[in-house]
Formats: C-alpha cells, sequence, structure tokens
C-alpha cells in the first residue's frame, strides 16, 4: 500500500487537464467564434498542466510511506522505482516464505546429471551441505505424510503443493527434488502401479516419468522401507559364499544391483520336457544345464520339486548339481524323477514345478502343471 503525502497540488493540476480536455472536446463551432484558436491554446494549457501534474506526483511519491501486510517499510533508497521494488521483494518473502529453500535453481538437465553421478551427493562447492536441503526435507516430508496415511502421492499433487504459496517453486525444481530424493532411495516410485526402479528402468525413462506432463497423473510416489543393516547383511554374506565377493555400497539399489549382476553368472537350469499335465504319481522329466560351467559361468545346486498353490510341497526333492563344463548340449542333458502324494488333486487349481539355489534359496524356475491323477489309497507318499 502506497500513502501519499497530505499535499494535493498535483490532483488539482490532473483535475485542472481534465478540465480542459473536456472544453477541447466539446463542439462549440458555432458559438464561439474564434474557438479554434482557443482551442490551441488550451492543449497548450493542458500538456503545461499535465506535466506539472507528472511533476507534483513524482516529488509526492519521492515523500509517500509504503506498507506491506501493514507494516511501514524502511527504505534507504532515494527513487521511487527502488522503494516499490524494495517493497514488492519484501511481499514476496512474506507470502512465499520457503521460496529460499531453493538455494539452487535446477533444471531438466541437472536431473540428467543426477542419474548420471551413480548416487554421488550433490553439494555446495567447499562445504558439505546438500543443495536445496530444506526443499528436500519438505517434499519428503509431505510424501511420508501421506504413505502414513495409506495414500499414494501423485506428481500432480506434488506440483500443485510446491508450487503455490508458501512455496512458489518453479516446475523444474520440484520435479529435481522428486527426482533426487528417488535417487537417494527415499521415495520408490510407480507408473499404473508397475513399481519403477533403477533395475527395470533405463535413466531415460525415469526421466521422462518425472518431467512429462503426459505422466503427472500416472507417476505415483510413496516412501520407500529402506533395508535394515541385518537384510543388506544378509545379503552381502550370501555373495561372500557364492561369489567370493562383497559389496562396498550400502545403497539397496547397487548391492541388489551388484548381487544380480554376479548371480547371472551362475550356471542355470532349464525344463526340455513339454509337459502341461501330470498323469501318473511317478513321472520323469528332462532338464538342461543352459551354460557350460568356466572361468566367468559358476557351478551352483539347485532344489527341484512341485508344489501346489498354497506352496504345499506334493512331491519328493531332487538336488541338482549344475557343474558340467561340456560345450555340446546335448552332453549336458540329464532327466530327474518325480514321486507324487498319493492325495486328491483338483484339476481347477494350479501347481507348479520349482526350482530354487540351493545356497541362498532363491526361486529361478516356476512351470505351471495340471495334475490329473487318479486317487488310490493304497500307496503313500515316496521319498
Amino acid at each position: 500500500m502506497l500513502v501519499l503525502p497530505d499535499d494535493r497540488t498535483f490532483l488539482d493540476e490532473i483535475r485542472s487537464a481534465l478540465q480542459i480536455e473536456k472544453f477541447i472536446r466539446f463542439d462549440a463551432t458555432n458559438t464561439v467564434t474564434q474557438f479554434e484558436s482557443i482551442k490551441e491554446a488550451k492543449k497548450v494549457e493542458m500538456r503545461e498542466r499535465n506535466g506539472a501534474a507528472k511533476l507534483f506526483l513524482s516529488e509526492s511519491l519521492k515523500n509517500a510511506e509504503i506498507y506491506v501486510n501493514g507494516d511501514k517499510i524502511q527504505s534507504g533508497a532515494k527513487e521511487i522505482a527502488s522503494k516499490i521494488n524494495e517493497a514488492l521483494g519484501k511481499l514476496v518473502s512474506t507470502v512465499y516464505h520457503k521460496l529460499s529453500y531453493i538455494d539452487t535453481a535446477m533444471s531438466e538437465s541437472d536431473i540428467h546429471t543426477l542419474f548420471k553421478n551413480n548416487g554421488q551427493q550433490l553439494t555446495l562447492v567447499g562445504t558439505n551441505i546438500t543443495k536445496n536441503e530444506l526443499a528436500l526435507y519438505d517434499v519428503n516430508d509431505y510424501i511420508a505424510l501421506n504413505t502414513q496415511r495409506h495414500m499414494k502421492t501423485s506428481m500432480k499433487s506434488i506440483l500443485e503443493r510446491f508450487l503455490k504459496a508458501p512455496y512458489g517453486f518453479v516446475e523444474a525444481d520440484v520435479q529435481w527434488l522428486v527426482a533426487k530424493l528417488f535417487k537417494n532411495g527415499e521415495i520408490a516410485m510407480f507408473v499404473n502401479n508397475d513399481a519403477v526402479t533403477l533395475l527395470s528402468k533405463t535413466s531415460e525413462e525415469i526421466i521422462r516419468y518425472l518431467t512429462r506432463k503426459e505422466f503427472n497423473e500416472k507417476l505415483m510416489t510413496e516412501k520407500r522401507v529402506k533395508a535394515n543393516e541385518k537384510q543388506k547383511k544378509s545379503v552381502r554374506t550370501v555373495m561372500k559364499e557364492l561369489f567370493n565377493v562383497t559389496s562396498a555400497s550400502d545403497d539397496d539399489d547397487a548391492i541388489m544391483r551388484s548381487f544380480l549382476g554376479y548371480a547371472s553368472s551362475l550356471a542355470e537350469i532349464a525344463l526340455v520336457s513339454l509337459t502341461s499335465k501330470i498323469t501318473n504319481l511317478i513321472t520323469t522329466l528332462d532338464f538342461v544345464q543352459t551354460e557350460p560351467v568356466s572361468d566367468i559361468v559358476k557351478e551352483t545346486s539347485y532344489r527341484v520339486y512341485f508344489i501346489s498353490d498354497s506352496n504345499e510341497k506334493i512331491s519328493n526333492e531332487n538336488i541338482v548339481i549344475a557343474d558340467k563344463k561340456d560345450k555340446d548340449t546335448t552332453k549336458r542333458m540329464f532327466r530327474l524323477r518325480f514321486n507324487f502324494k498319493n492325495k486328491k488333486y483338483d484339476k481347477s487349481q494350479k501347481y507348479y514345478l520349482v526350482a530354487y539355489d540351493d545356497k541362498n534359496d532363491i526361486e529361478v524356475l516356476r512351470h505351471e502343471i495340471i495334475m490329473d491323477i487318479a486317487f488310490a489309497d493304497d500307496f503313500g507318499f515316496f521319498t
């Protein structure tokens, strides 16, 4: 609010100029003999009055008092333009009092850089302070609060909240904040209810989800439950036993990515028999070790058996040691015999042939089958 001094001289000049303008516009050709000469004189007077009004108004503005939210602004600036700009700045800082949480402006190129840095902490030069740290806290807290209420938070909701007061962030800043929290493992993201991870999606796909308006309502976030130290230690122990390596990273995704990378080097097995139905209590199936053991592909062992949809074991368990080094595929084939529980099986239910890595208990094979076996009370469970 601008409060001018009590001097109203500029108003008198404006009023006189308006009266002259009204006279000039009045058509008095037939009533005043020398109207044109008077009209020209009045135009000159009107210009003088307007000039005087501007001068007096300028002087009044110099001595005007400026208020923001009822508080008088004490400014050392002499120019009125500087005073008004200073007042507007204070008004913005009052309404958008959390705008300062963005200490470093971001763009889409910064998001690309974020995903190329392999999780390195982005800090201000010469300090250990994370850029836009306060803004990151508030976005993280907002998503966490919704997660506690069993709600996912859309990118649209995040933008709507942080673009308006008291934040006033720009869209690119909000997109970077969400990307940073995701990269740090603080939040999980979903598109059409499918989990978005660094293992399942490329960096370019993730950036597209974050920055394109078409995904604002589709991209959902929630607070991520991080693996605890006991769980991380278990994975490291398995890696040490299986691959004789230890993950140096403490990041959940990095540990899992490392584990999967080494796990893919284990000798795998696959079902060869094209079986969709079991009709006998005793059945044999053919398998193959997909690759020969080498310096890259390591030997391992598997437990192979049948289960019901409720995870009840319905057959004996075969132990397979995948250690064949033959390059000839036929020499890496083998046959397993399965004895089934003599019980009533429901043809409408699902049953599975499964294989688990014997050392880390990870499922590596699941094949759905139909059990079509006649029930006989005279036999028990073969082992």
